[in-house]
């Protein structure tokens, strides 16, 4: 992955290669999917059942009646904002005919616009929190179990994704 910033207009040009877009993607797909389930209550997952729900959606108060209400003046708006950064990711791949099929022969720019960088942020902390929630979690209690292999190929992409920020944020202060 390399970023270069267009001085004049702010723009970031992101250059991913084919395996990066693809993997990046996916993982944006799969967590929008998992924050889209927070939209509604009942169709809320217990958050104390998915450490991944717990860390996208973190408890505001340590008062359940107040927790309660917070929740519902807040909820829409932070999965709406969730959802509306990671469509904006997404759509940017697929302004570069880089989504939902990625190709395979050749690296894929991406271009994003100053206004956009900072969802772009956010979606990357989502993604990272997920992944660490994932990973943090002891095998034996996901879904689907998790061996050592899946383990450590997530946290490679957990850390790709922190350089990947840093590289956004450096790229955009320059």
């Amino acid at each position: 992955m390399n970023i270069v910033r267009e001085t004049e207009s702010g723009t970031l040009l992101i250059e991913f290669e084919p395996v990066e877009a693809s993997v990046f993607t996916d993982t944006v797909g799969l967590v929008g999917s998992l924050i889209d389930l927070a939209r509604h209550d009942e169709q809320m997952p217990d958050l104390a059942s998915d450490p991944a729900l717990r860390r996208l959606f973190p408890e505001a108060y340590a008062d359940p009646e107040a927790e309660d209400e917070f929740r519902r003046f807040t909820r829409e708006e932070l999965v709406d904002l969730k959802l509306d950064d990671s469509f904006t990711v997404l759509t940017a791949f697929q302004n570069a005919s880089a989504w939902p099929s990625v190709p395979t022969d050749h690296s894929v720019v991406i271009r994003v616009p100053a206004g956009e960088v900072v969802g772009w942020l956010r979606t990357i902390t989502n993604l990272r929190l997920t992944l660490d929630a994932r990973i943090s979690q002891e095998p034996s209690t996901l879904s689907a179990p998790l061996d050592h292999e899946d383990v450590d190929h997530f946290r490679r992409v957990y850390e790709w994704l922190g350089y990947m920020q840093e590289s956004l944020i450096e790229a955009a202060d320059a």
